[in-house]
């Protein structure tokens, strides 16, 4: 392990754009993708074909995300790193519930730092510094001071893997019981109402 380090040696930190208005999907009249933490909750993270349309003003390049950045949700009670896979087709970028942390150098790998991002000695570390109601936010400020220290590459990236098919397995597992549950509520539904089940 090298020497123990912050997030913001390691990596950009650029919360997402703020909206002052009221957000309005635009549909094929806006020039760029928009993503809000409800399409990282539905999986929506690799379909920006999925999220809504608006357009960007001058200087918005910054926002613009790019193929392995990390996005960090800032708002509630769970911050679960995320990584975009796929490249953007047209300019994309998040909502300020959202933060972008892309590392500035190629010993880090950012599948392990989405790992790193969403353990629970990370959750401490934001439970230890975030004051606030029942609707907690993270800010830059305590997301760039994040502790860390970097194990070898091999590592990271065995780490990184690990995580990755763990994700996979984890979609798989969720899909399934999602699909289960609309059957187990179709055959409840049916013996309320007297009807017979099929055989």
């Amino acid at each position: 392990m090298n020497k123990p380090m912050t997030l913001d040696q390691l990596a950009k930190i650029q919360p997402g754009k703020t909206f002052r208005t009221g957000l309005k999907d635009l549909a094929d009249k806006g020039d760029t993708d928009l993503l809000q933490i409800n399409d990282i909750n539905a999986n929506r993270l690799d379909t920006p074909d999925q999220w809504i349309k608006v357009n960007s003003g001058s200087g918005d390049q910054k926002f613009w995300l790019k193929q392995g950045d990390i996005l960090l949700p800032t708002r509630g009670n769970q911050y679960t790193a995320h990584i975009l896979n796929m490249t953007p087709v047209r300019p994309a970028m998040a909502t300020n519930q959202i933060t972008l942390i892309r590392p500035f150098e190629h010993d880090i790998n950012p599948y392990y730092l989405a790992w790193y991002l969403s353990t629970p000695e990370v959750t401490r570390y934001f439970n230890s510094v975030i004051t606030g109601t029942n609707i907690k936010m993270l800010n830059a400020n305590i997301i760039a001071k994040i502790p860390l220290s970097l194990p070898t590459k091999e590592n990271q990236m065995r780490i990184g893997a690990i995580h990755q098919n763990w994700l996979k397995q984890k979609q798989v597992y969720q899909q399934l019981v999602e699909t289960n549950e609309t059957l187990y509520n179709g055959v409840c539904t049916k013996l309320q109402s007297g009807q017979p089940l099929s055989t």
